[in-house]
C-alpha cells in the first residue's frame, strides 16, 4: 500500500480483529484510553488502523494476531 493512502477501520473491522461484536467495540470506544476517531459517517465512527493497533498492542496484546482472521477455521489470512 503506498505511504499517502489513509488506511481506516471501522466497528466491523475492529470487532474482528479483536474477536469481540461490533456492540463491545462502541462500549471499548466509549473509554478514555481508546484512540478518538477521525470521522463520523452516517453508519459510524471510523479510526485510523494505525491508532487502533497501537491500543490493541498496549491494552489487548493478546488478542488475535495482526492479518489473522479470528472468524475463520485455523485463522486464516483474509487477504
Amino acid at each position: 500500500m503506498p505511504d499517502d493512502q489513509i488506511r481506516l477501520m471501522g466497528t466491523y473491522e475492529i470487532g474482528i480483529r479483536l474477536g469481540i461484536s461490533r456492540q463491545r467495540v462502541y462500549q471499548l470506544s466509549r473509554r478514555p484510553h481508546f484512540p478518538s476517531p477521525v470521522a463520523y459517517l452516517r453508519q459510524g465512527k471510523l479510526w485510523l488502523f494505525e491508532d487502533v493497533e497501537t491500543w490493541i498492542t498496549v491494552h489487548r496484546h493478546n488478542r488475535a494476531p495482526l492479518g489473522k482472521s479470528v472468524d475463520k477455521p485455523g485463522g486464516e489470512d483474509d487477504r
